[in-house]
């Protein structure tokens, strides 16, 4: 799934074709955003180990106060929680 190739893309084409570059993220292209000429962010698939813990607390926090961002808070206090974890899994 992994992709050498990164384009780069200004940040107004990511707003005007957001679906589009979802779905080749999707597909394991990578980009590099820019703003005014200059890199901001690189946009790129999640690794099989970043993915496994990113789904965790969604599923976990799934119930009828995902409207009021519970979901959102319980995927950062799992990040903060595990921060070390994930550093770690981004170093191999």
């Amino acid at each position: 799934m992994k992709k050498q190739i990164t384009d780069i893309i200004g940040l107004k084409e990511l707003r005007a074709n957001t679906e589009r570059y979802i779905r080749r993220v999707g597909e394991g292209d990578s980009f590099i955003v820019v703003r005014r000429s200059r890199p901001v962010f690189k946009l790129s698939p999640l690794e099989k180990k970043e993915l496994d813990l990113a789904v965790m607390p969604v599923a976990v926090g799934a119930s009828s106060d995902h409207r009021r961002g519970r979901i959102a808070r319980l995927t950062l206090d799992f990040i903060d929680r595990y921060r070390t974890d994930l550093e770690v899994l981004a170093k191999e």
